[in-house]
């Protein structure tokens, strides 16, 4: 009876490892893609590269995940990589990023009251899985949109989030022009204010 119970327990643990693997896996393939270049065949036939303002925000916030993983770094290092990522997501108020924030924050005071670093894997870790949660949600990371379908349960992220039909994107409500009765949210302000000035233009054409 141990022999069998000591193998299943060896059989669990195989797959436990496996999994793991192959979620680490799926992460570095879905951060890769999104820091990847944008590549095209030109008119001459060679392959043509290009990084765009999206692929390289993909590629600061993949490289500040890495940098989250790495070990046996000094608490100065740790404390460096706490602060680069804390300004990042502060660039969007939800409460997925004040999420993130509250935790950088009680990892920080336990590193300077020399907290040991086998207590701190919990915490490490559960800032390394919303932070990558930040990184699935096209509000943040645009190039998501384009691997994922919809995004990451948006409804812990900030409430009212549409999607605007114009520009593709995911957007808080106050970018909408809201009512009541509408039954579709359409395109955002920007994309409305965008269209009337074409609108406008070619109307005061016909008068010059």
């Amino acid at each position: 009876m141990d022999e069998e119970t000591q193998l299943i327990a060896s059989i669990q643990r195989h797959k436990l490892i496996a999994k793991t693997e192959t979620n680490k896996k799926k992460k570095k393939g879905f951060l890769d893609r999104c820091a990847a270049p944008k590549e095209w065949i030109g008119f001459d036939g060679m392959p043509t590269k290009m990084d765009t303002p999206y692929t390289m925000r993909a590629k600061d916030l993949k490289m500040t995940y890495e940098s989250l993983d790495k070990r046996y770094l000094t608490r100065e290092e740790r404390l460096d990589i706490l602060l680069q990522l804390k300004l990042t997501v502060k660039e969007h108020d939800c409460k997925l990023t004040k999420d993130i924030v509250e935790l950088i924050d009680r990892e920080a005071d336990l590193l300077m009251r020399g907290t040991k670093e086998k207590n701190l894997e919990g915490l490490r870790q559960r800032i390394s899985t919303l932070f990558l949660q930040y990184i699935k949600t096209p509000l943040f990371n645009p190039e998501a949109a384009n691997l994922l379908k919809v995004p990451e349960d948006p409804s812990s992220l900030r409430k009212n989030i549409y999607y605007c039909r114009g520009c593709g994107n995911y957007l808080p409500s106050t970018d909408f022009e809201l009512t009541t009765n509408a039954r579709t949210i359409g395109r955002c302000r920007k994309c409305k204010d965008l269209d009337g000035e074409g609108r406008l233009r070619e109307d005061f054409s016909r008068y010059r």
